[in-house]
C-alpha cells in the first residue's frame, strides 16, 4: 500500500464503455466498467463513489485523478488528462507481471490502437485505426447481434468450428450482410463465424504490420476478452500475443498510474 494508504483513480471514458480502476501504488485496488451513456452524460463520478464505498475505500484517501478516452474532457472533477496511447502503454505494462511487451494491441468499441515500445517501456511510435470500426470490437457486435448472440457466445461457436468459411467484406455492414446471405445458403454458422474473427483479427495484423512491430504483444481492451480474437490475432501476426489480466481496465488504470506520478512530482507542499 502507498504511503500513508493514499491511492489514485483513473476514469476512461471510452466510446462503448466507461471503466474506472483505483490504484494505492503497488496495485489495482478496486475497478468497475459501465456502459457509456447514448446521450453523452458523466457517469464516471457515481461509478468512483459507488467503487469506493463498495471496497470500503474512505474517500479521502484519493489524491489524485486522471482521466483518459475519447470522453476525458466531460469528466470534471479530473485534476488532468492523458492520451489513451500513453494510459494503455503505462496500464499494460503495469499489469504484465514482469513480462515486460514489445508491442501493445488496444482493441475498444469503436477503434484499434497499436503500440510500440522502446526498451525502457515508453512509448516509441503507435498506429490508430479510428475512422472504421473493422478490427475493433463493434465489428463483432455487429456481427454477433446478426446471430442472436453475444460476442462471447460468438466467439465460442467461432471456437468450435472446425474450418473457416472467408467473410471478405471488411466493412461491418457490409460483413453481415454477406454472413446472413451465407447462413441462408446453408453455410456452417460456426464456420462463419470463425471467418468474421479472422476477418477482424487480419484487419488489426494489417495495423500492426505497419508498425513493425515486435513481440511479446500484450492485449488489452474489450478485445482481449475474446480468446478466439486473440488466438487468430497470434497466428496473423506470427508472434507470442497474450491477454494483460484485468485488460478491460488497462487504460483506466494506466491513468490512474499517470495521476500518481503528476501527484507525487509536484511535491508536499505543491
Amino acid at each position: 500500500m502507498g504511503a500513508e494508504g493514499e491511492c489514485f483513480a483513473g476514469i476512461d471514458v471510452g466510446s462503448s464503455t466507461t471503466k474506472v480502476a483505483v490504484f494505492d501504488g503497488c496495485a489495482l485496488l478496486a475497478s468497475s466498467v459501465a456502459d457509456t451513456p447514448a446521450d453523452g452524460s458523466e457517469k464516471s463520478a457515481p461509478m468512483l463513489d459507488a467503487l469506493l464505498a463498495e471496497n470500503q475505500i474512505a474517500p479521502d484517501r484519493l489524491r489524485a485523478l486522471c482521466a483518459t478516452g475519447y470522453g476525458r474532457a466531460r469528466v470534471k472533477a479530473a485534476h488532468g488528462v492523458v492520451s489513451e496511447i500513453t494510459a494503455g502503454a503505462r496500464g499494460a505494462c503495469f499489469l504484465a507481471a514482469g513480462r515486460p511487451p514489445r508491442s501493445v494491441i488496444d482493441v475498444g468499441g469503436e477503434d484499434t490502437k497499436v503500440i510500440r515500445l522502446a526498451p525502457d517501456l515508453l512509448v516509441e511510435d503507435f498506429a490508430m485505426n479510428d475512422r472504421c470500426a473493422a478490427g475493433a470490437g463493434r465489428f463483432l457486435e455487429v456481427a454477433a447481434a446478426r446471430f442472436g448472440l453475444s460476442v462471447g457466445e460468438l466467439a465460442a461457436l467461432a471456437s468450435s468450428s472446425p474450418g473457416e468459411i472467408s467473410v471478405s467484406s471488411a466493412c461491418a455492414v457490409f460483413a453481415t450482410s454477406e454472413s446472413a446471405a451465407l447462413l441462408a445458403e446453408g453455410v456452417s454458422p460456426a464456420g462463419v463465424a470463425a471467418g468474421l474473427h479472422r476477418s477482424a483479427a487480419r484487419r488489426i495484423a494489417a495495423l500492426a504490420h505497419k508498425l513493425a512491430i515486435e513481440g511479446p504483444v500484450l492485449f488489452i481492451g474489450g478485445g482481449a476478452l475474446n480468446e478466439c480474437l486473440v488466438k487468430m490475432l497470434g497466428e496473423e501476426l506470427r508472434l507470442e500475443v497474450r491477454p494483460a489480466p484485468c485488460a478491460q481496465v488497462a487504460s483506466s488504470l494506466g491513468a490512474a498510474i499517470v495521476a500518481m506520478d503528476r501527484y507525487r512530482a509536484r511535491g508536499p507542499s505543491a
